[in-house]
């Protein structure tokens, strides 16, 4: 009875010492690829959709600035539209027609959106028919 205690434990020992040796070794042959996120280094929100067979991805940073990158997150352009892309909150693409982009902001202009990937905007607050809250 005591040696197969004995050996109960020496097999979990082996077990743990197993580990120990393997899992730094596959750490270190670990293959990570970075993404070159947004300028300010990451995201609060992210969306994206299709292009013409281009995935695009809309991405809202912690300096509240809205960003776009036709080429999977290589290169990231800043979407300036006056006061409208200022400070969005979290953002949302049509999957199937990224020129289709809605932002959400604060409370008093909650949500605006475009037909053409950014270029310009339009409020889409509820006191107009046909528009969201």
């Amino acid at each position: 009875m005591f040696s197969d205690k004995l050996n109960k434990r020496r097999s979990k020992m082996k077990s743990k010492v197993f580990i120990l040796i393997t899992l730094p070794l596959l750490l270190l042959a670990a293959e990570w690829q970075s993404l070159n996120g947004p300028p300010a280094g990451r995201a609060d929100d992210m969306s994206m959709g299709q292009d013409g067979g281009v995935w695009v991805i809309y991405a809202a940073d912690r300096m509240h600035k809205l960003y776009k990158s036709t080429n999977e997150g290589e290169y990231w352009d800043s979407l300036t539209y006056l006061e409208v892309t200022k400070n969005p909150t979290c953002v949302i693409t049509d999957e199937n027609n990224a020129q289709i982009v809605y932002i959400g902001k604060n409370s008093t202009t909650p949500v605006w959106w475009s037909q053409n990937g950014g270029q310009t905007w339009e409020e889409r607050s509820g006191e107009y028919p046909n528009n969201i809250t």
